[in-house]
């Protein structure tokens, strides 16, 4: 893979990648960008929300940095770099939600994914993460 719109279509032929995997494409996305030095300064993972108990305690727990309490899992992730917002199928995704939260700290993204499964949608197979990993030669530190 040599550039972000590849590795978007290799994601986005993963069944219902943006139906439970959102936030796992949106790691990827920086985990490639990370092992290929291409990280800009404002390269963060976004989390939506149209909840705003969700929105609001996700910045509570993120600024704690503790995980005394899980992260809920967002709306929707994408990833935010170089001034656009990208999902797996959308190089300018443009989001309709009310709440956002960009997010640097990537262990809070890992702890979030990780952790509050049951809140994320299942029609994602997780098992897809391995395949990831492989084909885009990266580690999701998912395990």
């Amino acid at each position: 893979m040599e550039t972000l719109k590849e590795v978007c279509t290799v994601l986005n032929n993963i069944p219902n990648i943006n139906q439970g995997g959102c936030g796992i494409a949106a790691l990827t996305l920086y985990k490639w960008l990370e092992k290929k030095n291409q990280l800009a300064d404002d390269t963060r993972i976004i989390y939506f929300y149209y909840d705003e108990y969700d929105y609001r305690s996700n910045i509570a727990i993120n600024r704690s940095n503790k995980f005394k309490t899980l992260p809920a899992a967002p709306y929707h992730a994408v990833l935010y770099h170089k001034g656009c917002y990208i999902d797996s199928n959308d190089m300018n995704y443009i989001s309709t939600h009310k709440y956002s939260q960009k997010i640097k700290n990537i262990k809070f993204v890992i702890e979030s994914i990780n952790n509050n499964t049951c809140n994320w949608n299942s029609s994602f197979d997780r098992n897809s993460v391995k395949d990831i990993e492989s084909t885009l030669d990266i580690d999701l530190k998912l395990k």
